[in-house]
């Protein structure tokens, strides 16, 4: 317990001035580099987790494509070109790695290797939409220096209600096949939880940023944030037990790798960028 609270004070203090200065000009592209490599060690730590990093036909178009896709977005994001090159990569990505696989065939499954690319595919998906929320305009206006704070805000937040709500009062067992300590009750504690503090966060911003919050739409955002928060953390979970492993790597002490404290992030970031995107949900104005 020491080391895991040790790691995560350590982590949080490295990476909040990531954060608060991304607005900046250097502060910009650290943001996405940091963001980036993340990215990188957490597509490296699902192929262990497949146990595809000697594979050279699947471990090398993996990491090829976790690069470009870091590269394409440092350096196109925002641009008209920058889907049409995201989506290309994406696409060569998986048929590379399939061709290759049929011609290797017995060395690894082509249900092995579809299950690795739609998983890498997820994995930088969830990144890069962090960086996309980032510098997500509405009229113009940078509204992402705002709202991509809701992405922590609403794991975060889930996560820690969902955990003490459970410790005190769970009783039924939410989905015990997968993750035997989440309750019914820690689940809906971590709604909870993330409707609190998007409400909280809401006020902060109409109080000290003079912005106009809609307090309605920011609390069902939440209520569906919480919910993707917690399957996202399931969905990792169950990766995991399939694959036998108990953590996907060690590079954060007391925690595993990074995709054990990203899990859900990573499942919040693109629903929350299509909540104010694509659906065209003003939660602040």
């Amino acid at each position: 317990m020491r080391t895991r609270i040790i790691t995560g004070v350590v982590a949080f203090a490295l990476f909040l001035p990531v954060l608060v200065f991304s607005g900046h000009e250097i502060g910009k592209y650290a943001f996405m580099i940091v963001i980036s490599l993340l990215a990188l060690i957490a597509t490296n730590e699902m192929c262990g987790c497949f146990g595809v990093r000697k594979v050279w036909f699947i471990s090398i178009p993996t990491y090829l494509f976790a690069i470009a896709a870091a590269a394409i977005t440092i350096f196109f994001g925002g641009t008209e070109q920058y889907m049409e090159l995201l989506v290309c990569a994406g696409f060569a990505f998986a048929f590379v790695v399939f061709v290759a696989s049929m011609f290797n065939t017995g060395k690894v499954k082509y249900t092995a290797a579809a299950a690795h690319v739609a998983t890498v595919l997820y994995v930088m998906c969830g990144f890069l939409s962090i960086i996309g929320l980032r510098y997500f305009s509405v009229d113009g206006v940078e509204m992402g220096q705002y709202l991509f704070y809701l992405i922590f805000i609403g794991s975060w937040c889930t996560d820690s209600f969902a955990y003490f709500v459970g410790v005190a009062i769970g009783r039924h067992k939410l989905i015990p096949q997968v993750s035997p300590k989440k309750t019914v009750e820690g689940a809906i504690g971590g709604i909870c939880g993330s409707i609190i503090g998007f409400e909280i966060y809401g006020v902060c911003l109409a109080h000290f940023a003079g912005l106009n919050v809609n307090y309605i739409a920011l609390a069902v955002s939440a209520a569906g944030i919480a919910v993707v928060s917690q399957l996202g953390d399931l969905v990792t979970s169950f990766i995991k037990r399939e694959q036998g492993i108990k953590d996907y790597g060690k590079v954060l002490p007391g925690h595993g790798g990074i995709m054990d404290r990203f899990d859900s992030i990573i499942a919040v970031a693109p629903i929350l960028m299509a909540i104010v995107s694509i659906l065209g949900i003003k939660l602040l104005a």
